[in-house]
């Protein structure tokens, strides 16, 4: 009986090496895909090469639309906005760079540049009015009480503001000017020599503390953090509520210096890696490992498309669960994407056999499921310098884009960062095993082991890993001009896939990324407080 074509891909990398020098698009004896190439005819192809065309356009056309454009779409009503919401985003910039402060007052002590560097950063009137709160946990009440005077002139003053100092039009939507008066009268009261303990929380127990005054909830809900602060001034950094907000300065710094020489062990790590590598492909002695199919299948685009499709499908419906206030929004779209893990068994269903399905996507041990890890490690290290790169340029288009718009240029927030900042167990166990278990799994299989195979049918590696890594960058909500950190790892994570032909690197990398990540902000946030 003769052997099935697939059967001996993954046990002889004699083949793939001479595979590694065929031409794009030409089948490869004994290659993973067979003599037959993918499934799919050249009319089902071009089908859905249109159908993923369409999919992929919408998709990223509404992964990186602002959420009013998301609106008019979907013919919602935007809401009316609600009075005195004065909120400051939850570890913003802003409300980051506060806490940092605070925490590190005993190190900073009184330095004028620590209040200079947060007015760089406040865009808003609020934001200036936790200036001041942070300058009375700095310099003491007399500074704080000065900024709160010069807010409350210049709110005052006729339109167009006085001399030299903005006016009220720069104060943001949402900033009416009467309850920032309030809140300013609020905290004079405080740092002219209010009672501390009527703004504190009420405590438990037989001999409970009356209800606490209703400005302090006030306070806590528009200013946050810095709300909680103000509400405590005056009370011993030893009381119970105080505590958390005020202490832990030193593991803060202990833990940033060591995130620092990691990181910096990790770039330079990276960048050595990354010579030896450009080296080693130019002279050839590393070998590259591609998994080239016959032109004509359609069955992995087939896959893309469907998964493309999907998610779309997923986030418009949960924004319109949002929208109109469904209770089970958040976990119906968990649910959802979960189930997208099932979309790369696609090929199984349109009848390719599982070990052809498994050498062609990747799912096999390479060289040996150890040293593929391995492989994943390095090439993780050696994609580091370039995507540092991508975070450089991304550092530089918001610097541009808030110089030319001014105050009207927010920066760039991001939903997983909120949701880890609210604190929630449970939505921080869902966001970590999305990112550790769902991502690399999902994505590095659609993308690298669906949609880069298909390509490389028709161009060279480095063509495919950039379309490839531009597909996976702009389907994640970041904005159209934030994506470069992506681009470079999607980019990286193509290479890996063509180098080892395995899709185990890849993952690999996908999930050290993320997980580091996860575990840096987790880390920093629960410091923080």
């Amino acid at each position: 009986m003769s052997q099935h074509p697939d059967s001996d891909v993954p046990d002889r990398p004699a083949e793939h090496r001479r595979a590694g020098h065929q031409p794009a698009g030409r089948q490869l004896a004994g290659g993973p895909s067979g003599p037959a190439g993918d499934p799919g005819s050249s009319g089902s192809l071009r089908l859905v090469v249109v159908l993923t065309v369409v999919l992929a356009a919408a998709a990223i056309l509404w992964q990186n639309a602002p959420d009013s454009w998301q609106d008019r779409a979907l013919g919602i009503t935007p809401k009316p906005p609600e009075p005195a919401v004065l909120q400051i985003q939850t570890f913003g910039a802003f409300d980051l760079t506060g806490r940092y402060y605070v925490k590190l007052s005993d190190v900073v002590g009184a330095d004028p540049l620590v209040l200079s560097q947060l007015d760089a950063t406040a865009a808003t009137v609020a934001e200036r009015i936790a200036v001041a709160i942070v300058a009375a946990e700095l310099s003491g009440p007399e500074p704080a009480l000065e900024r709160l005077d010069a807010i409350e002139a210049e709110l005052r003053a006729p339109s167009g503001g006085p001399e030299g100092g903005p006016a009220p039009g720069d104060q943001a939507p949402g900033e009416p000017v009467d309850d920032l008066l309030t809140d300013i009268e609020r905290l004079r009261q405080i740092y002219a020599g209010g009672d501390a303990e009527a703004f504190a929380e009420p405590r438990a127990g037989p001999r409970a503390d009356p209800p606490a005054d209703p400005d302090r909830q006030r306070l806590v809900e528009r200013y946050g953090y810095f709300g909680r602060l103000a509400a405590t001034h005056g009370l011993p950094d030893t009381d119970p509520q105080r505590e958390p907000l005020v202490t832990g300065g030193i593991t803060l710094l202990v833990f940033l210096l060591l995130v620092a020489a990691v990181v910096i062990g990790a770039l330079v790590t990276g960048f050595v890696l990354l010579i030896l590598g450009i080296v080693r492909l130019g002279t050839g002695r590393l070998k590259l490992r591609p998994a080239v199919p016959a032109r004509g299948g359609s069955v992995f685009l087939e896959t893309y498309a469907i998964f493309v499709g999907g998610f779309l499908f997923m986030s418009v419906a949960s924004r319109l669960a949002e929208a109109n206030n469904i209770g089970v929004a958040g976990l119906a779209s968990v649910v959802m994407q979960w189930l997208l893990l099932l979309v790369p068994l696609w090929p199984l269903v349109r009848g390719m056999p599982s070990r052809a399905y498994r050498h062609a996507i990747g799912l096999h041990g390479g060289t040996g499921v150890l040293r593929e890890i391995g492989c994943g490690l390095l090439g993780y290290l050696a994609a580091l310098p370039l995507f540092a790169l991508g975070v450089l340029v991304l550092i530089v288009i918001v610097y541009l884009k808030q110089y030319f718009q001014g105050t009207d240029a927010q920066p760039p927030s991001n939903k997983i960062v909120e949701l880890i900042g609210s604190g929630d167990p449970v939505v921080i166990v869902l966001i970590f095993a999305l990112a550790t278990i769902w991502a690399p799994i999902t994505e590095e299989l659609v993308f690298r082991g669906a949609l880069y195979r298909h390509l490389r049918a028709y161009v060279p590696w480095g063509a495919a890993a950039v379309v490839s890594a531009l597909l996976f960058a702009y389907m994640h909500s970041y904005g159209p001009l934030m994506v470069a950190p992506l681009i470079a790892l999607g980019f990286m994570f193509a290479f890996m896939r063509e180098w080892r032909g395995s899709i185990i690197a890849p993952m690999v990398a996908h999930f050290l990324h993320n997980a580091t990540l996860m575990v840096i902000m987790i880390t920093l946030f629960s410091v923080l407080g």
